[in-house]
């Protein structure tokens, strides 16, 4: 059985904003699900939250790429929920 790769780490997500004038308030998150993602492979992960509404990139500290996921309608423009495509490198640590 693979072990899952934690993504307890995306909790402290430093989120970078698009830069637009007038957002008055920092993005925060106040859960992600799934929790984890298997070395290896690709998942969706939900990010819920407030003023999240135009963010389009996230910093985690675990390897892989995150991007916006293409095939949620509308991702991106609701301020309490945001969706990422998290695809991790087979040698990805477990546990990070």
């Amino acid at each position: 059985m693979l072990a899952h790769f934690r993504l307890l780490t995306i909790l402290s997500l430093c989120i970078l904003p698009s830069l637009r004038p007038g957002m008055a308030q920092a993005p925060a998150i106040s859960s992600v699900s799934p929790q984890a993602v298997r070395p290896g492979t690709a998942g969706n992960l939900t990010l819920n939250g407030s003023n999240l509404a135009g963010v389009t990139k996230v910093w985690s500290s675990f390897p892989g790429e995150l991007a916006l996921a293409p095939d949620v309608k509308d991702n991106g423009k609701n301020k309490a929920q945001i969706v990422y495509r998290a695809t991790l490198p087979a040698d990805a640590p477990v546990g990070v």
